[in-house]
């Protein structure tokens, strides 16, 4: 998921010549690394718990910084 929506912010970005604001959401990326990392050693279900908490936090925040540059970009 984390490609298509790479894939369609760059298509908005060359197609439509939407400002690079567009990759703001990218500034959360980082996290998303550290929640696959917990998912590889995730074992019990309070860990995948915690790790589906994780993503579901990061899809929150990259969806809340995607907003302001889709309406003024």
């Amino acid at each position: 998921m984390v490609h298509l929506s790479t894939l369609i912010l760059v298509v908005l970005y060359i197609e439509y010549n939407y400002s690079v604001l567009i990759f703001t959401p990218f500034l959360v990326f980082s996290k998303w690394v550290v929640a696959l990392n917990k998912l590889k050693l995730a074992r019990t279900k309070t860990q995948f718990d915690e790790v589906l908490n994780l993503n579901i936090k990061q899809i929150t925040r990259f969806s809340l910084l995607l907003i302001p540059p889709l309406l003024f970009g």
